[in-house]
C-alpha cells in the first residue's frame, strides 16, 4: 500500500473511533449515567472509558456490545 493510501486510511479510522467515541458519550449522557457507573459495569477504569469517547483508544466490536449492554442494564 502506497504511504498515502495509507495515511488516508488511518484518518478514516481515526474519524470512525471519534464519532464512535462521540456517539457512546452521547448516548451515556442522555440516559444520565456517569462516567464512573458505565465504565465499573464494563470492567474497565473510568480514564480509559474517556480515552475511548475521546477517539484516543480503539473501539472494537467487544468493547461496543459491551458498552451498549452496560447502558442498558443501568437503564433500569
Amino acid at each position: 500500500m502506497k504511504t498515502i493510501a495509507k495515511i488516508k486510511l488511518i484518518k478514516t479510522l481515526q474519524i470512525q473511533h471519534e464519532e464512535t467515541g462521540s456517539e457512546a458519550r452521547l448516548q451515556r449522557e442522555k440516559r444520565q449515567l456517569s462516567l464512573r457507573k458505565v465504565a465499573t459495569k464494563m470492567n474497565i477504569s473510568p480514564s480509559y472509558l474517556c480515552d475511548l469517547e475521546l477517539g484516543r483508544r480503539k473501539w472494537n466490536m467487544k468493547k461496543i456490545r459491551l458498552f451498549e449492554a452496560s447502558v442498558e442494564s443501568l437503564s433500569y
